[in-house]
């Protein structure tokens, strides 16, 4: 694998453990940032991996197993997004629920 193809592999996985971080510390547009420039890099590492006059077939095997750990790593991150949005929607709701019966409450003492 070339050194080029191995750094920009690298990056890949730096991004997407910084935009999981990113999640867990509720900063979604710092993740969609980074999500953006992780996109990027695999776009032009997709294009590296495509030339086969300077990418040996162990780099091709590198850029899968690559694309195989994005989609592991994404879906625990999507996980915690999920169960973040359950959670707001909760308490929203009991929120909602809260203030219709203190408008309640008010409204008979009135």
């Amino acid at each position: 694998m070339s050194d080029v193809t191995s750094r920009q592999i690298d990056k890949v996985r730096q991004l997407t453990q910084q935009a999981a971080n990113a999640v867990v510390n509720d900063d979604i547009s710092q993740c969609s940032t980074l999500l953006e420039q992780r996109q990027e890099l695999l776009v032009l590492l997709e294009q590296t991996i495509q030339d086969k006059a300077v990418v040996t077939q162990a780099a091709k095997e590198d850029y899968i197993a690559l694309l195989q750990w994005i989609l592991q790593f994404d879906a625990n991150a999507i996980k915690l997004l999920s169960d973040s949005k359950q959670t707001t929607l909760e308490k929203s709701s009991q929120q909602s629920k809260n203030k219709y019966a203190l408008k309640q409450y008010q409204a008979n003492f009135r």
